[in-house]
């Protein structure tokens, strides 16, 4: 089911361009998903990261979440992180420093 709580797969919504929520998500490494708008993290060049922007209604409306949230999405589309932007660096040490199976 189409959630932005980690493990669900992130919800589909279209854009303004006429694309959809899907297709800001890289098919290789994990997305960084923000509000449009707001400040990019500095520590942008410790990880191998693509940062995109949602539409600010959307963020809101469609995915329930407010501009200090921010979402890292696995490139399944499925989220692996949703919390305060100031702690995003840190879920992403734990997500590539987590075990394979």
């Amino acid at each position: 089911v189409p959630s932005t709580r980690p493990g669900g797969r992130l919800p589909h919504a279209w854009l303004p361009d006429g694309g959809s929520t899907l297709d800001l998500i890289d098919p290789v490494v994990p997305t960084l998903l923000l509000a449009a708008g707001v400040e990019r993290p500095s520590e942008l060049l410790d990880f191998k990261v693509v940062v995109a922007e949602c539409p600010a209604e959307i963020w809101r409306n469609a995915f329930g979440l407010t501009q200090r949230q921010c979402l890292i999405v696995r490139p399944d589309q499925h989220i692996a992180y949703r919390g305060d932007i100031s702690r995003w660096s840190d879920a992403m040490r734990n997500l590539m420093s987590a075990p394979t199976q």
